[in-house]
């Protein structure tokens, strides 16, 4: 349970708020990617995690918007749709 607590919550930045499902991930050098489904409001969530994008799928399996926020970038994703964001690298700029 601790290895699994580890990846979802400190590798993924995953939140649960009352509001949102917030993602802010920092995976480890070691850890090309990953991707895992998960449950939040009832709604199923695939999330999928590199070095360069994060991504949320709601499964097209309910009817509401589910609201996420990956990076500080927030939507409303509905049913069917992909949220991707793009990780700046920062070691290009200093």
């Amino acid at each position: 349970a601790g290895t699994v607590d580890l990846i979802q919550r400190c590798y993924t930045g995953l939140e649960t708020r009352p509001d949102r499902l917030v993602i802010d991930p920092s995976l480890p050098n070691e850890l090309d990617s990953m991707s895992f489904g998960i449950r939040f409001w009832g709604k199923n969530i695939d999330l999928s995690f590199s070095h360069d994008t994060t991504s949320a799928r709601v499964r097209p399996d309910g009817h509401e918007a589910v609201p996420i926020e990956i990076c500080g970038q927030f939507r409303l994703v509905n049913p069917g749709e992909t949220f991707g964001v793009t990780h700046r690298d920062d070691s290009e700029n200093g």
